[in-house]
């Protein structure tokens, strides 16, 4: 079987990238002081513009080269991959949907994409913080996205995983956000 094409994002398109997010970003921040808004509110906004804008680039960067192979998986992902490949449900996906497929590189992108979410939802969960903290934000707030952090907070889930299962920390991780996305609903006005 051929390996596929390597992607790879070429040097003058992520000086264009860069270009046009700066330029983006000025318009943004331009037309924001001419309607009228502070300063103050606009620098957290563009703050979290330009931290989305390179989470999105890293995401991208990110997965693709560790789907194509450019990039080694770690002791953790290599041990859920032989996990996942060993289960049922997955000979049985196998089969019904990719009978003349190799599964492995299948589970490596899921894998993979399941890292690189995890690492996502932290990012944004860790800036939403800064940006909350910066805004002097209420306390409830701050402390909702705190808690989120840690919820996702990828160090802490390797703590755990070593003594729990993969599984049961990844629907303990879920229910935690759902049980604080669900507070944070309720107690908002």
């Amino acid at each position: 079987m051929e390996n596929p094409p390597e992607l790879k994002l070429s040097k003058s398109f992520k000086i264009f990238l860069a270009f046009f997010v700066v330029i983006g970003v000025s318009v943004v921040a331009y037309v924001l002081i001419q309607s009228g808004e502070k300063v103050g509110d606009i620098i957290p906004l563009l703050i979290g513009a330009i931290g989305g804008i390179f989470l999105i680039y890293w995401i991208v960067t990110e997965g693709i080269g560790r789907i194509n192979g450019n990039k080694g998986l770690s002791t953790i992902e290599q041990s859920y991959s032989e996990n996942i490949s060993n289960l049922k449900i997955t000979a049985i996906i196998k089969n019904i949907f990719f009978p003349d497929l190799d599964i492995q590189g299948v589970v490596r992108s899921v894998v993979v994409m399941g890292s690189v979410f995890k690492w996502m939802f932290f990012w944004i969960f860790a800036g939403g913080t800064i940006l909350v903290l910066i805004h002097k934000d209420t306390v409830f707030n701050i402390a909702l996205i705190i808690s989120l952090a840690i919820v996702w907070c990828p160090w802490l889930e390797n703590l755990f995983i070593k003594r729990m299962d993969y599984k049961t920390v990844f629907v303990g991780k879920v229910s935690l956000t759902l049980i604080l996305f669900a507070i944070g609903i309720h107690v908002s006005p």
